[in-house]
Protein backbone atom coordinates (compact mmCIF):
# COMPACT_ATOMS: atom_id res chain seq x y z
CA UNK A 1 0.00 0.00 0.00
CA UNK A 2 0.91 3.57 -0.79
CA UNK A 3 1.89 5.02 2.91
CA UNK A 4 1.90 8.75 1.30
CA UNK A 5 0.81 10.90 4.69
CA UNK A 6 -2.73 12.11 3.79
CA UNK A 7 -1.23 15.44 4.25
CA UNK A 8 0.96 15.19 0.94
CA UNK A 9 -2.39 12.89 -0.79
CA UNK A 10 -4.61 16.09 -0.02
CA UNK A 11 -2.10 18.96 -1.38
CA UNK A 12 -1.49 17.04 -4.79
CA UNK A 13 -5.60 16.89 -4.82
CA UNK A 14 -6.44 19.97 -7.46
CA UNK A 15 -10.18 19.68 -6.91
CA UNK A 16 -11.11 21.99 -10.32
CA UNK A 17 -9.64 19.66 -12.52
CA UNK A 18 -12.39 17.32 -11.61
CA UNK A 19 -16.43 16.84 -12.37
CA UNK A 20 -17.83 16.43 -9.05
CA UNK A 21 -21.15 15.60 -7.79
CA UNK A 22 -22.87 15.60 -4.24
CA UNK A 23 -24.62 12.12 -3.24
CA UNK A 24 -26.53 11.44 -0.34
CA UNK A 25 -27.73 8.25 1.41
CA UNK A 26 -29.90 6.35 3.60
CA UNK A 27 -29.56 3.32 5.58
CA UNK A 28 -31.13 -0.47 5.86
CA UNK A 29 -30.66 -3.65 7.22
CA UNK A 30 -29.52 -6.03 4.84
CA UNK A 31 -28.19 -9.34 5.49
CA UNK A 32 -24.33 -8.16 5.67
CA UNK A 33 -24.88 -5.53 8.06
CA UNK A 34 -26.40 -1.72 6.52
CA UNK A 35 -27.18 -1.45 2.75
CA UNK A 36 -26.94 1.95 1.26
CA UNK A 37 -29.15 3.63 -0.80
CA UNK A 38 -27.80 7.10 -2.61
CA UNK A 39 -29.72 9.72 -4.83
CA UNK A 40 -27.82 12.76 -6.52
CA UNK A 41 -28.68 16.28 -5.73
CA UNK A 42 -27.83 19.28 -7.70
CA UNK A 43 -25.70 21.40 -6.80
CA UNK A 44 -23.03 24.46 -7.71
CA UNK A 45 -19.83 24.95 -6.97
CA UNK A 46 -18.62 21.72 -5.46
CA UNK A 47 -15.04 22.21 -6.68
CA UNK A 48 -15.02 25.28 -4.76
CA UNK A 49 -16.62 23.71 -1.23
CA UNK A 50 -14.43 20.87 -1.60
CA UNK A 51 -11.04 22.86 -2.25
CA UNK A 52 -12.07 24.84 1.01
CA UNK A 53 -12.61 21.17 2.66
CA UNK A 54 -8.95 20.45 1.57
CA UNK A 55 -7.38 23.77 3.12
CA UNK A 56 -9.38 23.23 6.70
CA UNK A 57 -8.32 19.64 6.95
CA UNK A 58 -5.04 20.24 6.29
CA UNK A 59 -5.12 22.67 9.54
CA UNK A 60 -6.64 19.95 11.45
CA UNK A 61 -4.69 17.30 13.33
CA UNK A 62 -6.05 14.27 11.72
CA UNK A 63 -4.16 15.29 8.40
CA UNK A 64 -0.77 14.58 10.53
CA UNK A 65 -1.69 11.49 11.97
CA UNK A 66 0.67 8.74 10.90
CA UNK A 67 -1.05 5.95 8.05
CA UNK A 68 -1.15 2.89 9.10
CA UNK A 69 -2.78 -0.60 7.60
CA UNK A 70 -6.65 -1.07 8.67
CA UNK A 71 -7.97 -2.91 10.96
CA UNK A 72 -11.42 -2.63 13.06
CA UNK A 73 -8.70 -2.50 16.47
CA UNK A 74 -6.96 0.47 15.15
CA UNK A 75 -7.11 3.51 17.46
CA UNK A 76 -8.52 6.31 15.03
CA UNK A 77 -7.52 8.95 17.98
CA UNK A 78 -3.82 8.09 17.42
CA UNK A 79 -3.63 6.52 13.17
CA UNK A 80 -5.60 6.77 10.02
CA UNK A 81 -6.83 3.53 8.70
CA UNK A 82 -5.67 2.72 5.26
CA UNK A 83 -5.70 0.28 2.36
CA UNK A 84 -5.81 -0.02 -1.10
CA UNK A 85 -9.78 0.64 -3.12
CA UNK A 86 -9.00 -2.94 -4.23
CA UNK A 87 -8.76 -5.13 -1.06
CA UNK A 88 -11.44 -7.08 -0.30
CA UNK A 89 -12.33 -5.06 2.71
CA UNK A 90 -14.00 -2.66 0.62
CA UNK A 91 -14.09 -3.44 -2.72
CA UNK A 92 -17.57 -4.58 -3.25
CA UNK A 93 -19.06 -1.62 -1.19
CA UNK A 94 -16.58 0.96 -3.01
CA UNK A 95 -17.86 -0.47 -6.24
CA UNK A 96 -21.17 0.02 -5.74
CA UNK A 97 -21.01 3.31 -4.31
CA UNK A 98 -19.14 4.69 -7.74
CA UNK A 99 -21.83 2.93 -9.21
CA UNK A 100 -24.67 4.48 -7.70
CA UNK A 101 -23.13 8.05 -7.61
CA UNK A 102 -22.34 8.13 -11.16
CA UNK A 103 -25.91 6.71 -12.35
CA UNK A 104 -27.89 7.88 -9.88
CA UNK A 105 -31.13 9.56 -9.88
CA UNK A 106 -31.21 13.22 -9.38
CA UNK A 107 -33.51 14.53 -6.96
CA UNK A 108 -34.92 18.03 -5.93
CA UNK A 109 -33.10 19.69 -2.95
CA UNK A 110 -36.65 19.66 -1.49
CA UNK A 111 -37.35 16.14 -1.74
CA UNK A 112 -34.68 15.21 0.84
CA UNK A 113 -36.12 17.24 3.81
CA UNK A 114 -39.88 16.50 2.90
CA UNK A 115 -40.04 12.75 3.70
CA UNK A 116 -40.48 12.03 -0.64
CA UNK A 117 -37.04 10.28 0.17
CA UNK A 118 -35.59 8.70 3.69
CA UNK A 119 -33.72 10.46 5.80
CA UNK A 120 -29.91 10.94 4.78
CA UNK A 121 -27.78 9.05 6.68
CA UNK A 122 -24.24 10.67 5.30
CA UNK A 123 -23.54 12.36 2.23
CA UNK A 124 -20.09 12.43 -0.51
CA UNK A 125 -18.62 14.60 -2.66
CA UNK A 126 -17.84 12.48 -5.91
CA UNK A 127 -15.05 13.78 -8.34
CA UNK A 128 -13.96 12.30 -11.52
CA UNK A 129 -11.47 12.92 -14.34
CA UNK A 130 -11.77 11.93 -17.96
CA UNK A 131 -9.58 11.06 -20.71
CA UNK A 132 -10.23 12.06 -24.01
CA UNK A 133 -11.93 9.22 -25.11
CA UNK A 134 -14.12 9.75 -22.13
CA UNK A 135 -12.46 6.72 -19.90
CA UNK A 136 -12.46 7.66 -16.13
CA UNK A 137 -8.36 8.43 -15.26
CA UNK A 138 -8.53 9.73 -11.34
CA UNK A 139 -11.80 9.20 -8.64
CA UNK A 140 -11.89 11.06 -5.10
CA UNK A 141 -14.45 10.87 -2.62
CA UNK A 142 -15.29 12.26 0.83
CA UNK A 143 -17.64 11.11 2.84
CA UNK A 144 -19.43 12.25 6.27
CA UNK A 145 -21.84 10.49 7.97
CA UNK A 146 -24.97 13.15 9.02
CA UNK A 147 -27.58 14.58 7.05
CA UNK A 148 -26.19 17.96 6.15
CA UNK A 149 -29.95 19.27 5.00
CA UNK A 150 -31.41 21.62 7.35
CA UNK A 151 -34.37 23.49 7.36
CA UNK A 152 -34.60 27.42 7.57
CA UNK A 153 -36.44 27.08 10.63
CA UNK A 154 -34.19 24.96 12.61
CA UNK A 155 -30.72 26.36 11.61
CA UNK A 156 -32.79 29.96 12.55
CA UNK A 157 -31.26 31.13 9.33
CA UNK A 158 -31.98 35.11 8.52
CA UNK A 159 -31.45 37.25 5.19
CA UNK A 160 -31.10 40.54 4.64
CA UNK A 161 -33.68 41.33 1.57
CA UNK A 162 -34.97 45.24 0.56
CA UNK A 163 -33.06 46.30 3.70
CA UNK A 164 -35.10 44.49 5.59
CA UNK A 165 -34.32 41.23 7.77
CA UNK A 166 -36.45 38.10 7.05
CA UNK A 167 -36.30 34.20 7.98
CA UNK A 168 -35.75 31.78 5.54
CA UNK A 169 -37.86 28.74 5.34
CA UNK A 170 -36.13 27.31 2.70
CA UNK A 171 -33.96 23.83 2.90
CA UNK A 172 -30.40 24.83 3.70
CA UNK A 173 -27.00 22.65 3.50
CA UNK A 174 -24.57 22.73 6.06
CA UNK A 175 -21.15 21.32 5.38
CA UNK A 176 -18.05 20.11 7.87
CA UNK A 177 -14.56 20.27 7.84
CA UNK A 178 -15.07 16.60 9.58
CA UNK A 179 -14.31 13.52 7.01
CA UNK A 180 -15.12 10.33 8.08
CA UNK A 181 -13.78 8.42 4.76
CA UNK A 182 -11.74 9.47 2.15
CA UNK A 183 -10.72 7.83 -0.77
CA UNK A 184 -7.98 9.75 -2.56
CA UNK A 185 -6.46 7.92 -5.79
CA UNK A 186 -6.14 4.51 -5.12
CA UNK A 187 -5.79 4.71 -1.27
CA UNK A 188 -8.78 5.15 1.13
CA UNK A 189 -8.59 6.48 4.56
CA UNK A 190 -10.76 5.87 7.35
CA UNK A 191 -10.74 9.05 9.84
CA UNK A 192 -13.70 7.73 12.01
CA UNK A 193 -14.51 4.90 13.16
CA UNK A 194 -18.02 5.97 13.29
CA UNK A 195 -17.90 4.92 9.23
CA UNK A 196 -16.81 1.54 9.53
CA UNK A 197 -20.87 0.66 10.32
CA UNK A 198 -21.95 2.46 7.34
CA UNK A 199 -19.37 0.59 4.62
CA UNK A 200 -20.00 -2.83 6.78
CA UNK A 201 -16.08 -2.69 7.48
CA UNK A 202 -15.87 -4.26 10.77
CA UNK A 203 -17.51 -6.97 9.43
CA UNK A 204 -15.60 -8.08 6.32
CA UNK A 205 -13.25 -7.46 7.96
CA UNK A 206 -13.80 -10.68 10.66
CA UNK A 207 -15.09 -12.51 7.01
CA UNK A 208 -12.17 -12.70 5.96
CA UNK A 209 -10.08 -13.32 8.93
CA UNK A 210 -12.54 -16.49 9.47
CA UNK A 211 -11.92 -17.54 5.37
CA UNK A 212 -8.25 -17.34 6.63
CA UNK A 213 -8.86 -19.12 9.50
CA UNK A 214 -10.54 -21.80 7.97
CA UNK A 215 -7.77 -22.02 5.50
CA UNK A 216 -4.82 -22.79 8.16
CA UNK A 217 -7.44 -25.75 9.74
CA UNK A 218 -7.70 -27.40 6.71
CA UNK A 219 -4.29 -27.21 6.07
CA UNK A 220 -3.98 -29.10 9.23
CA UNK A 221 -0.41 -27.47 9.79
CA UNK A 222 -1.19 -26.92 13.19
CA UNK A 223 -1.66 -29.94 15.35
CA UNK A 224 -4.11 -28.85 17.84
CA UNK A 225 -5.96 -26.12 15.57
Amino acid sequence: MNTTTLTEALRALLPDTFTWKLGLYSTSKGRDGLELEWHLCNMRGIADQVDILKEQLLKKPVAEKPVAEYSPFLSDKENIGAFERTDEIIREQLSDIMVNLQRGQVQAAEDFISGVLPKSAGYAFYGECKSESGDITEQVLFMRRGNPFQTGQAARLFLSEGGEVISCDKPILKFTANVDFLMIGDVCYVLSSGIEKDLALENRHFAIAQKRMELIANASIVSDY
